[in-house]
C-alpha cells in the first residue's frame, strides 16, 4: 500500500503541473559512479533515451566524460528527444576542483575527487573515486577505486589548421571487488578491473563538412579467473553539405581480443559501413536515407537506412527512423550489467536487429515543460539473454528469438519557484515466439525525481524509481518482486568552500532484487563534506 500510495503521488505531481502549466499560457543522475550514493549535485538532471537507474551495481564505464557523445554525430538542426543533458537550480560558480568524503550506514568511507588545471585553449582534468562498503547481509561487502585524467583542447576558430576543431584524449583505469554471496561458495572473490583510453578529433564549426573520429580502446580482466579482454573501436563519421543536400558517411571497425582460458584466445572483428544522403525537403522537414552495410567473420548484413523530421510548430516537433543494424559485443559488455556473470566460455557475440524502427514526438512551451514520447519496435534472431548457470549463483548468456514493442513518454517541468519535476514511464514488451517474457527485462519501468530550491544555499531532491513484471527465468515461472527505491538527495552550501550533503536511498527499506537472490542494499544513507578549491 505504501508503495503505490507513494507511487500515485508521483504521477498525480506531474499531471498537476501540466494543467498548471497550460493555465498560464531517462533517470536523471548525478555525476558519482553508480555504487555509491551521495548528497553532492542534486540538482543535476540526465535525460536518457533508455532508462539506466542509478541503482544498477556496476562501475561507471565512463566517469570522465567529454562534453560532446563520441558515439554519435548529430547533424539535425532539430534537437532529439530525450538527446539533451539539462541542469537547473544550478549556482554560477567555478571552481578548480572539489573533494568530497563521506560516511554512512554500509559506506565506510567514500571519496571522490577532482581537479582540473585549465590550459591555453584547453583543460587538464584528473578524478579519483572510491568508496567501500560493508557487508548487509553476509559476504556482500564491496569496494572500488577508480582514477583517470583527460585533456580537451580546441583550435581557435580564426586557425590556419583545423579551425574551430576539438581535440580529447582521456585515460581510465579501476578496480571492482565483490563477492558471489548467493553462491554455493559464498566467499569467493572477484576483483572485476576495467580500463579505457579514449581518442577524440571533432569538427563541427566548418557549415560545409563535418567529421567526428573516435579511437577506443577498453580493457577488461578478472585477477581470479583468467578472463581478459581487449576492446578495440576505430569510428570515423563525415558530412558534406552541398545545397540541399548533405552526403554522409559512417565506418565502425571493432575488434575483440578475448581469453578466457590459459593460452587460449578467441574474439572476432565487424566492419559497418553506412553512407546516406540527406535532404532538406522544406525549412520545416528533412530526412536521411542510406544502407547498413557490415561484415563479421562471413555473417554479412544488408539494410535500407532511412530517418525523417518533421516540425509542425515551434512547439511540436515529429521524428521517424528505420535502422536496422547488426550488433557486436564482447563477455565485458554483459559482465558490466550483470557482475555475477559466468565468462568461462563466452566469446564475441553477434546477433541482429533485423527490423528494427521508433516513431516520435517531442512538444516543449519556452523551458517551462517539456514532453515526448513514441514506440520503439525491434525483432532480432539469436538475441542474448541472462540465465542461470550450471553453478548456483552465477549467470550464463542464453540466446532465443525476440519481438520488442515499447511506448515511452517523459515529462520535464519547469515550475519556477516551486521547483522542477522530471519522471518517465516505459512499457517493455519484450518476449520469444512462445510469448514468454525475456529475463530480468521489466514489463514496467518508473522513475521520477523532484527537485526544490529551498534557499540560495539549500537545495533537496525526492526521487522513485520502480522496476514491475520481471522473471529469473525463460518459462516466466520465477516472479521477482516489484523493484522500488525512494531516496531523498539534500544538498546545503555552507560558504563558498565547503558544501554538506545528505543523501537517503531505500527509505521503505524494501528488499530488492535485480538478480535472483541477491538482494540490493537496504535502508541506506550517506553523509559527507564536499570541499571546493
Amino acid at each position: 500500500m505504501r508503495k503505490l500510495f507513494l507511487l500515485n503521488l508521483l504521477f498525480v505531481i506531474s499531471f498537476i503541473s501540466v494543467y498548471s502549466q497550460d493555465d498560464k499560457s531517462k533517470i536523471p543522475g548525478v555525476e558519482l559512479p553508480d555504487f555509491v550514493i551521495t548528497g553532492k549535485d542534486v540538482i543535476a538532471v540526465k535525460k536518457t533515451d533508455k532508462i539506466k537507474p542509478e541503482f544498477v551495481t556496476t562501475i561507471s564505464e565512463n566517469f570522465i566524460k567529454p562534453s560532446y557523445s563520441p558515439e554519435e554525430l548529430e547533424i539535425s538542426e532539430f534537437s532529439l528527444p530525450i538527446k539533451k543533458d539539462l541542469s537547473f537550480l544550478d549556482s554560477t560558480y567555478f571552481y578548480n576542483g572539489y573533494i568530497s568524503a563521506g560516511l554512512g550506514r554500509y559506506s565506510l568511507p567514500f571519496v571522490d575527487a577532482l581537479y582540473g588545471k585549465p590550459v591555453e585553449n584547453g583543460i587538464v582534468r584528473f578524478k579519483f573515486t572510491g568508496f567501500n562498503n560493508r557487508e548487509y547481509v553476509d559476504n556482500s561487502d564491496r569496494y572500488g577505486l577508480k582514477a583517470g585524467a583527460d585533456l580537451l583542447y580546441w583550435t581557435n576558430i580564426d586557425s590556419r589548421f583545423l579551425p574551430g576543431t576539438q581535440f580529447h584524449i582521456s585515460g581510465e583505469y579501476g578496480t571492482d571487488g565483490y563477492k558471489f554471496f548467493a553462491s554455493d561458495n559464498p566467499t569467493e572473490k572477484r576483483s572485476l578491473n576495467s580500463g579505457r583510453i579514449n581518442l577524440n578529433l571533432k569538427n563541427d564549426f566548418n557549415s560545409n563538412f563535418l567529421f567526428d573520429i573516435t579511437l577506443d580502446d577498453q580493457i577488461t580482466s578478472i585477477q581470479q579467473e583468467p578472463f581478459n579482454e581487449n576492446n578495440l573501436n576505430l569510428k570515423a563519421q563525415t558530412l558534406l553539405k552541398v545545397s540541399f543536400l548533405n552526403i554522409g558517411i559512417t565506418a565502425d571497425y571493432r575488434n575483440h581480443s578475448i581469453k578466457n582460458y590459459p593460452d587460449v584466445k578467441t574474439g572476432k572483428d565487424i566492419f559497418i559501413l553506412r553512407p546516406t544522403a540527406g535532404f532538406q525537403f522544406t525549412k520545416l522537414a528533412k530526412g536521411s536515407f542510406g544502407v547498413t552495410i557490415s561484415n563479421s567473420g562471413g555473417d554479412k548484413f544488408f539494410n535500407p537506412y532511412a530517418s525523417v523530421a518533421v516540425r509542425l510548430s515551434d512547439e511540436l516537433t515529429l521524428f521517424g527512423e528505420y535502422n536496422a543494424m547488426p550488433e557486436f559485443y564482447g563477455p565485458a559488455h554483459y559482465l558490466k550489467q550483470n557482475i555475477y556473470l559466468d565468462v568461462d566460455s563466452l566469446s564475441s557475440i553477434y546477433f541482429e536487429k533485423g527490423l528494427q524502427y521508433s516513431v516520435s514526438a517531442k512538444y516543449e512551451f519556452s523551458r517551462y515543460y517539456q514532453i515526448d514520447g513514441g514506440l520503439k519496435f525491434f525483432s532480432a534472431k539469436d538475441y542474448p539473454y541472462f540465465a542461470d548457470s550450471y553453478q548456483k549463483g552465477k549467470f550464463a548468456l542464453a540466446k532465443t528469438d525476440v519481438t520488442s514493442i515499447s511506448p515511452y513518454v517523459n515529462f520535464l517541468f519547469y515550475l519556477g519557484p516551486y521547483g522542477e519535476f522530471y519522471s518517465s514511464a516505459e512499457v517493455n514488451m519484450l518476449t520469444n515466439d512462445s510469448d514468454d517474457f525475456i529475463p530480468y527485462s521489466p514489463k514496467l519501468k518508473l522513475n521520477a525525481i523532484y527537485s526544490y530550491k529551498f534557499s540560495e544555499s539549500f537545495t533537496g531532491s525526492l526521487r522513485a524509481d520502480y522496476l514491475s513484471g520481471r522473471y529469473a527465468d525463460i518459462q516466466n515461472k520465477i516472479k521477482l518482486d516489484d523493484y522500488f527505491n525512494l531516496g531523498v538527495d539534500l544538498n546545503y552550501i555552507f560558504n563558498e568552500q565547503f558544501d554538506f550533503f545528505a543523501s537517503f536511498r531505500n527509505l521503505l527499506n524494501t528488499k530488492n532484487y535485480l538478480w535472483y537472490n541477491y538482494q540490493e542494499v537496504p535502508l541506506n544513507f550517506l553523509f559527507g563534506v564536499k570541499y571546493k578549491m
